[in-house]
């Protein structure tokens, strides 16, 4: 229609509705673009606002996993200390019955999984550059860091454990009496006539070292934790502060 009012004032030489005519279509195409762009813009936000959605969602998991992990964590520190103070000559009575459960969880690594699903979405979709102005991505960036550092120290203390402690429980433990507290195996392993009592391990400096340097790490661990536990709060209230909940 505009196509052939343009070409009956081209004919009358109406120069001037000729030029009303343009203005118009470029006036018409402008405003088709602007509110392309707006929904475009709006439909981005949704997404995004989703994905900030599950992210809340995620962070208050992982609220609930710290709490598991650091738990696991500390059950390890306190056995390895009960440990160390009962080959050191302190009173065990009816410690012993105890002692291959203890033993088992020192031997064991806590490894933290979490649920990370959206960050990643949102790390390789480039969209954290988006969260600048909600005040999360820094704390993102140094929850990444914390995780990063959990994990190599996870890494280390498996790597020390399969060097230092797995070589000494098979050549100096009952093995399968640990075994018989470990919740994969407890139920597969038949009572081993080989069991372990604090006397066989009383005076043992290279059992001492071990446990010890066991302990530097899962400490740490606990560290790391924290540093996490903190950086998902902030970016929890970061979250609700705009409105976004799960």
């Amino acid at each position: 229609m505009i196509l052939r009012r343009v070409t009956e004032h081209v004919k009358a030489q109406n120069w001037f509705a000729v030029g009303l005519d343009f203005l118009i279509v470029v006036i018409g195409v402008f405003i088709g673009i602007q509110v392309a762009n707006w929904n475009e813009a709006q439909t981005e936000r949704r997404i995004l606002n989703d994905q900030l959605s599950s992210l809340h969602a995620e962070f208050t998991e992982n609220l609930n996993r710290f709490d598991q992990y650091g738990q696991r964590l500390q059950a390890k520190i306190d056995d390895i200390q009960t440990i160390r103070s009962l080959i050191a000559g302190a009173p065990h009575d009816g410690h012993d019955d105890a002692l291959d459960r203890m033993l088992m969880n020192v031997f064991s690594v806590a490894v933290f999984t979490a649920d990370r699903t959206t960050l990643d979405e949102l790390k390789d979709s480039g969209k954290l550059r988006q969260l600048r102005g909600i005040g999360i991505r820094q704390p993102l960036v140094e929850w990444e860091e914390a995780f990063a550092g959990l994990r190599r120290l996870e890494g280390d203390t498996i790597a020390f454990r399969n060097r230092e402690f797995a070589p000494f429980a098979m050549d100096q433990l009952g093995f399968a009496a640990m075994g018989e507290n470990y919740a994969a195996t407890e139920n597969m392993i038949a009572p081993s006539p080989f069991r372990n009592d604090i006397a066989m391990l009383e005076g043992n400096r290279k059992f001492d070292n071990i446990v010890v340097l066991m302990l530097g790490p899962t400490a740490a661990c606990l560290e790391f934790l924290e540093a996490l536990r903190s950086q998902t709060r902030i970016v929890l209230e970061r979250l609700e502060e705009q409105g976004i909940s799960s």
